[in-house]
């Protein structure tokens, strides 16, 4: 009887199918497992399954070292996993050790059948229910409690064919009494440790900048250091300086720190300030960026969203000393709206927080009824304002404002007073938060004001400017001056330095041209 009660359980163990809707997610140790959901939590089992099909048929099975995380996404949204499920990693005979993370508390039986090469698995404290008969090994070696008192079920914490107890068994410090019926029902184990500790996984911790900051560790021992598998590490600042990030990339502080190996941390510290955009606006024909000075810091680096949305990638890299205005020349404004974000970098290449988005506006036109023009724009993003102006033109330079109207959530506006011929509309907001002191390479019209790009009806466009009969625009990467002039012709870059005269290529950005004692002209070079 007992011998055809093992075949049916061996059934059992090797040909159920799990109904449930299985998805996958990976591990922070790199597998992939699988998981159902139960209500609003995640339960990890075993991969979708036919009828007579043994666990893990056909799908990779996990090996090595496994970390069982506490949460999963699903579609987008962050789910807690509270339960391993019977067989959840059954027939994985690859695993050699496994970790399970806290805020897990259910282990169900037989878990990990059949995980024939395990040596190794810690059960978080959070675990207040494991199953019996809980794995079908041989040689495991070491087996870790991190709760203080046994969990439901661990008494029969034994191996199911009746031997290979583990070597060492590693319980809470102080918690021998809770745990003396289990040691002693191990038979005992060769070795027990009362406080988190597994030979061979040392950590060093390193800071680059030690005048910055230290790094403080749980369980130190000189300077090596052991854990059962993960770490909990600590960044501590100087005065002066903040934590930014460890080596890993990883943002938090205390942090979890997974040992498979050796392994060595660095905390990175700075001392860069918050940097923000004043605005983002639109100066003749290209995004241009205002920002006020950081101070202690030796560069800056200016964003933008890539092809993917909240994404974005450096697109320039300036020093600190330069006037704190930046003309975007990749920009095209005539045809969308842009978001941007700013840092700060330090003297040792460490860079600060990344700024919140500003995002330029994006104005249409387009032709209504009786000679009407309809304006449509996307709103600006990153700062406070309460008030659109509606500027109108017969030409990009000499623009005035015709109208207001409470920026309330509507960005649509119809001049029906439009005159005759060409016309160029722009949409300005006041911004609440200026810069503290407008660089000097901004004109007038831009220190508080954010603008939108030029519409026009114009087959010409905004490239071209024409006045005292000499019409000066931008063809093939060099900038044309027609009409009848006797004076030297000289062009500048914004900031006001000397580019040379017309008789050279230049690269796509925005340039002052100056006819004698004409004034200058904006003209923007696209190459």
């Amino acid at each position: 009887m007992k011998r055809m009660v093992f075949i049916l359980m061996l059934l059992e163990c090797c040909f159920i199918s799990n109904a449930q809707n299985v998805f996958s997610s990976y591990t922070p140790s790199g597998q992939l497992l699988y998981f159902y959901l139960s209500g609003t939590e995640a339960v990890m089992t075993y991969p979708p399954a036919e009828i007579g099909q043994a666990y893990w048929e056909g799908y990779a099975k996990p090996t090595g070292h496994v970390i069982i995380p506490d949460s999963v996404f699903y579609y987008g949204t962050k789910v807690p996993v509270t339960r391993i499920a019977s067989y959840a990693l059954a027939n994985c005979g690859g695993i050699t050790s496994i970790f399970i993370s806290e805020g897990i508390r259910v282990i169900e039986s037989e878990g990990f059948a059949f995980v024939d090469s395990l040596k190794f698995i810690s059960f978080p404290a959070s675990a207040d229910t494991i199953g019996s008969y809980h794995v079908n090994v041989y040689c495991l070696d070491t087996i870790t409690f991190r709760n203080p008192t046994p969990p439901a079920g661990a008494g029969n914490w034994m191996c199911r064919n009746g031997h290979g107890f583990p070597s060492e068994i590693c319980i809470p410090c102080g918690s021998y009494d809770e745990y003396y019926g289990l040691v002693s029902h191990l038979n005992p184990p060769q070795n027990i440790w009362y406080e988190p500790g597994i030979p061979g996984y040392n950590v060093d911790v390193v800071s680059n900048y030690n005048e910055r900051g230290s790094v403080s560790i749980h369980e130190q021992r000189g300077n090596i250091v052991s854990c059962d598998s993960t770490c909990i590490i600590s960044a501590t600042p100087n005065d002066g300086y903040r934590f930014m990030h460890w080596s890993n990339g990883n943002t938090a502080n205390p942090d979890t720190l997974h040992i498979v190996g050796d392994t060595t941390v660095t905390a990175i510290f700075s001392d860069v300030p918050d940097l923000e955009l004043c605005m983002v606006s639109v100066e003749d024909g290209h995004n241009m960026l205002q920002w006020d000075d950081a101070g202690m810091c030796a560069a800056y680096r200016l964003y933008r969203e890539s092809v993917v949305a909240g994404e974005y990638e450096i697109f320039a890299e300036i020093p600190s000393d330069s006037q704190n205005v930046y003309i975007d020349s990749t920009s095209r404004p005539q045809t969308r709206s842009y978001r941007y974000r700013i840092s700060a970098v330090d003297a040792d290449g460490v860079e600060g927080y990344l700024s919140p988005v500003h995002k330029t506006m994006h104005l249409t036109i387009s032709q209504g009824v009786g000679g009407r023009w309809n304006l449509q724009w996307t709103p600006y993003e990153g700062a406070e304002y309460s008030t659109y102006i509606i500027y109108r033109g017969t030409n990009a330079e000499d623009m005035e404002q015709i109208d207001i109207m409470p920026a309330d959530g509507n960005t649509s506006y119809t001049d029906e007073e439009s005159p005759s011929g060409d016309v160029y509309y722009q949409v300005g907001i006041v911004m609440s938060n200026p810069c503290s002191e407008a660089p000097s390479a901004v004109s007038a019209k831009s220190t508080s004001i954010s603008r939108s790009n030029i519409a026009t009806n114009s087959s010409v466009g905004v490239n071209s400017i024409e006045h005292d009969g000499i019409n000066v625009y931008s063809r093939d990467g060099r900038i044309i001056v027609d009409g009848i002039y006797d004076e030297d012709v000289m062009v500048y870059d914004i900031f006001g330095r000397i580019v040379g005269d017309c008789s050279q290529e230049l690269s796509t950005g925005v340039y002052l041209v100056k006819i004698g004692n004409l004034p200058a002209r904006k003209v923007v070079v696209i190459r």
